[in-house]
């Protein structure tokens, strides 16, 4: 069943974090998936607590604590990135002492906590010297650079730290978002996987012995996210080839699929705007009671056609996302379970040989 999370946003954490040990983090989502980064850190990270959504325009984030290894974090495949929230305020005013208050909370700072911890994760780490970025949202008076030039000359002068954008730096992320303000500092990345694959894959509930139909997918969704997520087995199809394209890549017609009927449980991807032919597709390649997560670009035109032409798939969820700044819609639909689930088996995958 796809997951489409129950998380209710909340206030966030406020206040520094401890002093001798980091247990307040929070992860950045796709906006729109913050629910689904939730169901994962829920899922995923045994003894955490106070999981709160928030969501954004640009960015979402969904902040908790966790007592527990932060290694663990590094697990977390639907998530942007993870930081360790070093303090959080409120009342943060338009105009030039807005700003100050957010300065002299920078100052005031303490990063020996979070240096070790830093350093357990990756030990090449100089937790003395430092790299931000800053932005600013709401009706301020003071612009991201501003912002960003008064934070640093505070980390220097009041924190002790050195400015060096070097990769072996602190990675500070401070955002001013109305009223509040939050400092986090991001923690290495375990692998190079695609947030957005790990939540269209959670969404359609791809689990291990599963057969995956992908539409239009980078190679990372064939090559990492879904063996990753125990995918039996995947096939990318594509309109035109990649210079380097996945593993498992075929070129596709919209209305001439190189695959069997009921051979897939899921058909996740891009859709773009469908035409109908394709959609037939979908149907015709999944078995009984497999889904179908899409990203469409015009879902009202979308759900018009799948309701005109009677498709035999039910909306399960609608979620509007943002990607790269442009609107989009993610489409969970399910087909029709079978009345014995253990009769359908499914034939060959593929009616061609892929390498051909």
């Amino acid at each position: 069943m796809p997951r489409t999370g129950a998380h209710r946003p909340g206030p966030p954490l406020t206040g520094a974090a401890p002093q001798d040990r980091v247990t307040r983090f929070y992860a950045t989502a796709i906006p729109g998936l913050e629910p689904v980064v939730a169901d994962e850190i829920t899922e995923r990270l045994p003894g955490v607590t106070a999981v709160r959504v928030h969501q954004g325009r640009r960015q979402g984030r969904v902040s908790f604590v966790y007592e527990r290894s932060p290694r663990h974090l590094q697990t977390l495949g639907s998530v942007r990135g993870v930081y360790a929230q070093l303090a959080e305020i409120d009342g943060v005013t338009v105009g030039q002492p807005g700003l100050a208050r957010v300065t002299s909370m920078l100052a005031g700072l303490s990063f020996g906590a979070v240096g070790r911890l830093l350093r357990g994760l990756q030990p090449d780490i100089d937790p003395s010297t430092f790299q931000l970025s800053a932005t600013v949202q709401g009706p301020h008076r003071f612009q991201a650079a501003e912002l960003a030039q008064a934070a640093e000359t505070a980390l220097c002068e009041g924190a002790g730290l050195r400015r060096r954008p070097v990769s072996t730096a602190m990675h500070l992320a401070l955002q001013v978002d109305g009223r509040r303000a939050h400092l986090g500092v991001r923690l290495p990345a375990a692998d190079d996987g695609d947030p957005l694959a790990y939540c269209v894959a959670r969404l359609a509930g791809i689990g291990p012995g599963d057969r995956v139909l992908l539409l239009r997918t980078p190679p990372v969704w064939a090559d990492v996210v879904m063996p990753a997520c125990g995918a039996e087995w995947c096939l990318n199809l594509v309109d035109t080839l990649p210079h380097l394209p996945a593993s498992a890549t075929v070129l596709m017609d919209g209305e001439h699929w190189p695959v069997g009927d009921e051979v897939a449980g899921s058909v996740i991807g891009f859709a773009g705007d469908p035409r109908l032919a394709e959609i037939r597709q979908w149907t015709r390649a999944l078995v009984p009671g497999g889904t179908v997560v899409v990203v469409v670009a015009d879902a009202s035109r979308f759900a018009t056609m799948l309701r005109q032409h009677e498709v035999p798939l039910e909306v399960m969820a609608a979620v509007a996302v943002n990607l790269n700044g442009r609107q989009r819609t993610i489409f969970v639909l399910g087909s029709e379970a079978p009345d014995d689930p253990a009769a359908v088996t499914g034939p060959p995958l593929l009616q061609i040989d892929p390498a051909s």
